[in-house]
């Protein structure tokens, strides 16, 4: 028998499932290093719904990635929640993977702001959502470094949805702080984002989402940036992808989708149509490559076939490691 979730929002369905109750840890948490080449990076949106989520994604990546090798790991997270995170969390990750901030900066684009993660070479922001499969540990984080030895791009996932349905879509519903009338002022004004290039883009592109949203962060070292950022989260702004996607395309920062990206050679999982999940793992084929899994959207989101993974997840890792 499923429990009835505490929250309004359907998306927490699964999380109060999986609550907290004897989940499997590491004989020794993960502890960040301070000289790994890449940053992964999750927030919580100032939700505890999010926690159990992080903490099952972090299982799989543990599992299906190489981030104890190549990656430090930090959970941005407000003032209110800190300590409670680091208890829950206690048995899987060190106190050095917290950042205790205040409830503004807890969200994804000002954490692009945060001088903590200036010093490697990309950083990966994951959705606290997201999670990772594979059939066996593959090379994500090692193909990360690979990539931004060469590119100073940003990459997020390609949704093959028009640009300009969405652009418009989120200003109604996550940005509507800044009227329909004022929206592609509103970047000319605070970023110099030319009108007619928007447009333009617009027009001939589709919408990139950031379940995964991979970066240089040089990229965003910049007080033009930070100032953009505060006014935005001033404007309430929810959605991430436009603050994201008009800076770069205001500095003319390529974007790509990690679909196309072959170093990287994942498959992106978006819901699970009705299936379960060893179906749907065999009908894509993931025993070839690294699944990224984000089923938790739109009328996806009371969602037993998530359930059904995610305790796949927890079983494999209490097998793999032993606590």
């Amino acid at each position: 028998m499923y429990k009835q979730s505490i929250y309004t929002d359907e998306k927490f369905w699964v999380s109060e499932q999986l609550g907290f109750e004897n989940l499997p840890g590491l004989k020794e948490p993960f502890k960040n290093t301070g000289d790994k080449p890449v940053a992964a990076v999750y927030q919580t949106w100032s939700t505890e719904g999010y926690l159990p989520y992080i903490y099952y994604s972090i299982m799989s990546q543990i599992l299906y990635t190489d981030i104890s090798e190549k990656a430090d790991l930090y959970i941005f997270i407000d003032d209110e929640r800190y300590e409670y995170a680091k208890w829950v969390f206690r048995d899987l990750v060190d106190e050095s993977c917290f950042i205790k901030v205040s409830r503004m900066m807890a969200v994804k684009y000002m954490v692009t702001c945060h001088p903590v993660l200036h010093k490697y070479n990309a950083v990966a922001v994951c959705d606290s959502d997201m999670f990772f499969y594979s059939s066996e540990k593959r090379d994500f984080y090692k193909n990360i470094e690979l990539h931004y030895a060469e590119s100073n791009d940003v990459i997020l996932i390609d949704s093959n949805i028009s640009a300009k349905e969405t652009f418009w879509s989120r200003q109604e519903g996550l940005n509507k702080n800044v009227k329909a009338e004022d929206y592609i002022d509103f970047f000319d004004r605070e970023i110099k984002l030319d009108p007619d290039f928007l447009k333009t883009w617009l027009e001939q592109n589709t919408w990139l989402i950031s379940p995964i949203f991979i970066y240089n962060p040089k990229t965003f070292i910049n007080p033009k940036y930070y100032q953009y950022a505060i006014t935005c989260a001033y404007k309430e702004f929810y959605c991430d992808e436009t603050v994201w996607l008009m800076w770069s395309l205001a500095r003319l920062v390529q974007i790509s989708a990690i679909q196309q990206n072959k170093l990287m050679d994942v498959e992106v999982c978006l819901d699970f149509k009705g299936l379960d999940f060893q179906s749907y793992a065999d009908l894509h084929q993931f025993n070839k490559k690294i699944a990224m899994i984000h089923p938790l959207s739109g009328p996806g989101r009371i969602n037993p076939t998530c359930l059904e993974f995610l305790r796949k997840v927890e079983k494999e890792f209490r097998n793999t490691h032993g606590e």
